[in-house]
């Protein structure tokens, strides 16, 4: 008989551990959260309720049959996530920095999310999901562990509840704690999943010269071993005008990468049409230029042309220290925010 215990992110009372003393971390099983396994001191290196999130949306369905092929999260050190690799070949390493950029910044965002996750729950039109008050709370990005604020969390959670279904997208029908999707709800469905397509397309933005080439080949083989397939301006053979061509290939992409490690003016205009158009970026620097100091007078006179521009959109950036370290990284990241 198993013996379960609470989340220490959710809270929810389903959950089994497994604590390994030899490596300080603790592998948890959680209906609502998922596997994961976190070393101690990570959690002062995240954001609880970001990642409760970001567990809840991602987290695979353990499989009874085959539990070593069901996904784990490993919140901790590189040599962890190789232990379990070998004991569970789709573990994907989980840092912070992938948490933030995986998070949703705006509420429309949150809102899609949500209507995406309760259609995944659904196995017919007019099922009824039955998601209780604490399920609300994490599926509605409500601060939990936030206690300046615990009082407020009845209203965040009414005035989502509530907008989801005047807006239609959710039946009015039954309890509050009773969800169905309404033909609104699945046309807003429709319209998402047609915009996230299964293209396996990534568009890669970044200087080309002969002193990036490495970084170009680390770039690709982090895309291929996450199963995508990379897209470099000057490999297509195209007979159109180049910035055209361009545009179309961001348009049609699934996301974007951004290597910032040499600056190039070109890489983030292109990087700032895919944001507008709503694709997720990732950014990159090598961990040389992200620290680099300017000391004489000349590379101070220059350095706001050689520095890159870190503050982009306020997004998380992906240090690397070598080209292996980058493959791995991108790889990583790309399993872990985009799927």
């Amino acid at each position: 008989m198993d013996m379960f215990f609470n989340c220490p992110l959710c809270n929810h009372n389903k959950c089994s551990k497994d604590t390994d003393n030899k490596t300080n971390s603790t592998h948890y099983n959680c209906e609502m959260c998922g596997g994961y396994v976190i070393q101690s001191g990570y959690y002062e290196k995240v954001n609880l309720d970001k990642l409760t999130a970001f567990l809840y949306y991602n987290h695979e369905e353990r499989n009874s049959e085959h539990p070593n092929k069901t996904k784990i999260y490993v919140l901790g050190s590189d040599e962890l996530l190789t232990e379990y690799k070998e004991r569970y070949p789709n573990s994907n390493l989980l840092t912070s920095e992938m948490v933030e950029n995986w998070y949703p910044k705006t509420f429309s965002d949150k809102v899609d999310l949500f209507l995406l996750n309760l259609y995944k729950k659904t196995k017919y039109m007019g099922e009824v999901i039955h998601i209780d008050h604490i399920e609300q709370g994490i599926a509605f990005f409500f601060d939990n562990h936030n206690e300046e604020i615990s009082e407020e969390r009845d209203y965040h959670i009414n005035f989502f509840n509530s907008y989801l279904r005047k807006q239609e997208f959710l039946s009015n029908e039954g309890a509050f704690e009773e969800f169905c999707l309404a033909p609104k709800g699945y046309q807003r469905v429709d319209e998402l999943q047609k915009y996230k397509s299964s293209n396996p397309n990534v568009f890669v933005s970044m200087a080309f010269n002969d002193n990036t080439k490495s970084t170009r080949e680390a770039i690709r083989n982090g895309i291929i071993d996450a199963g995508y397939s990379p897209e470099f301006i000057d490999e297509i053979i195209h007979n159109h005008q180049i910035v055209p061509e361009m545009f179309r290939l961001i348009r049609e992409c699934r996301f974007l990468i951004l290597d910032i490690s040499e600056p190039n003016y070109g890489a983030y205009y292109e990087a700032g049409y895919a944001m507008g158009l709503g694709k997720e970026v990732i950014i990159c620097c090598s961990k040389e230029s992200f620290s680099k100091e300017y000391i004489t007078d000349e590379e101070k006179r220059y350095q706001k042309y050689l520095k890159p521009h870190f503050d982009i959109a306020q997004k998380q950036i992906l240090v690397w220290n070598d080209e292996k370290d980058l493959t791995h990284k991108l790889s990583e990241w790309i399993k872990a925010i985009i799927g």
